[in-house]
């Protein structure tokens, strides 16, 4: 195993997939990337990871990555959801309190998620022309795409009718579109999402109408 340093520090923006994998069918080896994409390396720590141990000129792997100063959406889907739940969060803060934009937010955020629900997600591998192994790189997992999705916007907007109601009309559209395997997540997030509801709603009729979902939040069942 030898590990290639970035003399560089800044953020994995993007890599050329096709070239990498090339690379490592010429040396007969499987490449790692081992920050994730949208990951901050710091100069001279380990970019890349060669198995085995094979002699590289380190240039070939560096330029194959783009480095940023910040994250980009490039080849981040995260970063997309990040900057959705920060919309929405800011909306909730005390200071703004405008629940209506944070719906919207969540409007673009279940969006994404039915178009993900049924791919595939996790750790990657990049099968070379023989059929072989040649490129791993980590990818996000359901679960975490979940929990970025929805933690913070349900600590946050827990107290607000409308956010609640829209969290359930999202949570219940994905449950209807995911498979076996995926639906356990969505049940999860809708079972914190009912204690979220028992914490801040003690009044009973308060709870029956925060329990309905409703794709406006607060606008018809």
């Amino acid at each position: 195993m030898a590990d290639v340093p970035e003399p560089r520090s800044g953020v994995v923006a993007s890599l050329d997939v096709v070239a990498l994998r090339a690379i490592a069918e010429g040396l007969d080896a499987t490449i790692e990337l081992v920050p994730r994409i949208g990951g901050y390396v710091e100069r001279d720590r380990a970019l890349f990871r060669v198995l085995p141990a094979r002699h590289i000129e380190t240039g070939d792997l560096q330029e194959k990555v783009a480095l940023a100063d910040e994250r980009t959406i490039d080849q981040d889907p995260l970063f997309a959801i990040r900057l959705m739940v920060d919309i929405a969060i800011r909306a909730l803060s005390p200071a703004i309190n405008d629940p209506t934009t944070a719906v919207q937010a969540l409007d673009r955020i279940g969006d994404f998620l039915i178009h993900v629900v049924g791919r595939r997600l996790d750790a990657r591998w990049t099968a070379g022309a023989e059929g072989r192994d040649r490129l791993f790189i980590r990818m996000p997992t359901w679960d975490d795409v979940l929990e970025l999705s929805f933690s913070e916007v349900r600590y946050f907007g827990g107290s607000s009718m409308q956010v609640v109601r829209k969290l359930r009309s999202v949570l219940e559209g994905l449950l209807d579109a995911a498979h076996s395997q995926r639906r356990p997540s969505v049940e999860n997030e809708l079972r914190l999402l009912d204690r979220c509801v028992e914490q801040n709603f003690p009044n009973v009729i308060d709870r029956q109408i925060v329990s309905v979902a409703d794709a406006q939040g607060l606008g018809g069942r």
